[in-house]
């Protein structure tokens, strides 16, 4: 995950961090439709590609979220937001890991206890349709902070004495 970082971190100085999350995320998300079609008899270089996109995406997705995050905290008050984003970051990997193996736990008993026979399968599976609606509503979120808030026909029947918007 840390290879991509450099690259990241300059092309985040070149283009709106917010364009470069939007890729990460919607990067993550076919990662995520490919591992969700991966069994049992996938070739590996299927798998190491898999993880490969999936590894590339978070690596430029960190850096972007890192400089929205600090872009919004005051310049007297950035020591305080580093130390905060970081303790954010370092507490929400190991209690996503938590909630996923819960989650996962939780669907391995259930389809066990149902006698199917792809209980291991259908496990990841739920996990991994848990990452995607959850990486998808991160996406979605990403993509209305891109939206301008007043819409340009909006503003220009406005001028015009014109009450409606598009």
């Amino acid at each position: 995950m840390s290879s991509p970082h450099p690259r990241a971190g300059r092309l985040v100085d070149r283009i709106a961090p917010c364009h470069v999350t939007t890729a990460a995320l919607s990067g993550m998300l076919a990662g995520l439709a490919l591992l969700l079609t991966l069994r049992s008899d996938t070739p590996l270089w299927l798998v190491i590609t898999t993880v490969c996109v999936l590894g590339i995406a978070m690596g430029f997705n960190t850096p972007a979220v890192m400089k929205l995050a600090l872009g919004a905290v005051p310049p007297d008050r950035l020591g305080a937001g580093t130390g905060l984003f970081s303790t954010l970051r370092d507490l929400g990997s190991p209690t996503g890991s938590s909630v996923s193996l819960a989650v996962f736990s939780a669907s391995l008993a259930f389809h066990n206890q149902q006698g199917s026979p792809d209980a291991l399968a259908a496990a990841l599976g739920t996990v991994g349709w848990l990452l995607v609606a959850l990486i998808g509503i991160a996406l979605r979120l990403s993509l209305r902070l891109q939206v301008p808030t007043t819409h340009p026909l909006a503003v220009q029947s406005s001028a015009f004495g014109d009450s409606r918007s598009s």
